[in-house]
């Protein structure tokens, strides 16, 4: 980061950076928080297209990331792809969920939509550019977990690397 750094910015301006943060601060500052908080990441949520927080598509989200909160290692991968499916980015702004900023650069609440358009054979689709996931009508937890993960798994491939391959639901 120091040459990248010492390239775009002068030497004046390092000077008085390297007094106001830490290595560390200034690393989360470029890159975002090394964790993610769900409880943040619940408080920061906003819910539209009739859904609430109370609707059975949007426990079952919030069941199934705080499943990935477990602590296992696996788990946090799950709830860094999801970020990334549904923003852009692994990481969380400092500041928290209400500094998200979408893959359009501007700033956006994260956001659950009822998906009328899509059927219960859909993938949860994501708009990185808002912020925003929309839920397909799934009928259980079961079916919702199982589409996550294959969405997730899915979405950290290159596009040859699923060509021509059956998806198996």
């Amino acid at each position: 980061i120091r040459r990248g750094l010492q390239k775009v910015i002068s030497p004046k301006l390092q000077e008085e950076m390297s007094r106001m943060f830490s290595p560390e601060e200034l690393c989360e500052l470029i890159s975002g928080l090394p964790t993610i908080n769900v409880d943040d990441w619940v408080a920061n949520t906003d819910y539209t297209h009739g859904l609430s927080a109370s609707s059975p598509e949007v426990v079952w989200f919030w069941k199934a990331v705080r499943r990935w909160d477990s602590g296992d290692e696996n788990g946090h991968k799950r709830l860094a792809d999801l970020l990334q499916y549904v923003t852009g980015s692994r990481r969380v702004p400092v500041g928290g969920f209400v500094q998200l900023v979408g893959f359009n650069g501007g700033r956006h609440k994260f956001t659950l939509a009822k998906a009328k358009h899509l059927t219960v054979q859909s993938l949860p689709t994501a708009h990185a550019c808002i912020c925003t996931l929309d839920l397909p009508p799934y009928p259980d937890f079961e079916t919702t977990i199982r589409k996550f993960e294959l969405s997730l798994s899915l979405g950290t491939r290159r596009f040859d690397e699923t060509a021509g391959q059956p998806v198996h639901d």
